[in-house]
This record gives C-alpha cells, sequence and structure tokens, in this order.
C-alpha cells in the first residue's frame, strides 16, 4: 500500500515534482523545478521552504517515465531460463538510458510455444541526482515506486 504510514510522497515528473502531504487534511502542491539534474541549494530554496514549514522530513519518491520504463517482449519460443545480459541485450534499444543498473529489474514467463519477458527500468543518473537534492534539503528518501506499479 503506497500512502500506508508515510507523510509525503514525492511525485516526481518531467520539468516538475508534485509533494502529497497525508495530513487530517491531505493537499497536493506542484512546483516548476527539475530535481532529477544536479541542482544548487538556491535552486531548491522553494522546495526548501515547503518541506520546513510542513515539517516534512522523510519522503517517499514516486516516479513516472521518462525516468522509468516497462517494457514486453517475446520470444517466439519457450525458455526454461533467459540470463540478465540477454535481456539487456533485447531491452536496451527501447529505453532512452542506460538499463545496465542495480534498478533493472525483469521477470518472464514460459507458454506453450513462447515467453514473455517484463522489464523494468529506473533511469539511476537521475534517480541518484533526486536523491542528492533531497539530501541538500535534510529530507530523508524512505524509498521509491513506479507511477506504473503503483496504479496497478
Amino acid at each position: 500500500m503506497l500512502f500506508f504510514g508515510k507523510k509525503a510522497i514525492v511525485w516526481i515528473k518531467e520539468g516538475s515534482l508534485s509533494v502529497f502531504l497525508l495530513a487530517k487534511k491531505p493537499t497536493t502542491t506542484s512546483f516548476n523545478l527539475k530535481i532529477d539534474s544536479d541542482k544548487k541549494p538556491e535552486d531548491l530554496k522553494s522546495l526548501s521552504v515547503f518541506f520546513r514549514e510542513n515539517k516534512v522530513k522523510k519522503v517517499s519518491i514516486l516516479i513516472s517515465e521518462p525516468l522509468s520504463g516497462q517494457q514486453s517482449f517475446v520470444y517466439d519460443a519457450p525458455a526454461e531460463k533467459i540470463s540478465k545480459k540477454e535481456v539487456i541485450d533485447i531491452a536496451k534499444n527501447s529505453f532512452s538510458f542506460d538499463i545496465d543498473n542495480p534498478y533493472f529489474q525483469y521477470d518472464f514467463h514460459k507458454k506453450a510455444d513462447k515467453t514473455v519477458i517484463r522489464v523494468t527500468a529506473i533511469n539511476q543518473t537521475k534517480l541518484d541526482n533526486i536523491q542528492k537534492n533531497l539530501q541538500k534539503l535534510d529530507v530523508k528518501t524512505l524509498g521509491f515506486d513506479l507511477i506504473s506499479s503503483s496504479l496497478v
């Protein structure tokens, strides 16, 4: 459950972010801030003031495309095993970022006549920048979820 026990959720979008404050009266505030690139503290001032005024010290991150992505691929034959390297070779051209990182995941489902491979990847460089920028604000990241996974 995405919202259980969390004070704030930061939804990272392309070129902006929204903060959902979970309180007696939940609120949402948006910022035109590209937090997925390295920022100077003065560039983060409006977000810093917001977090300080609302006593936000911990957040969960909700990530949407193009910072992350999911793709499915079909092998025309059943497969017992598929290596990570093989999946990366198949999937790498479907993403606009390097997918060979710790946030790369895949699973596959063998059918009688084919194998379906599902790949989930997160842009590590952008996620690292988000976390560094939040650290500059003395805000701890509790974890992250993909918007596509959270809505299922």
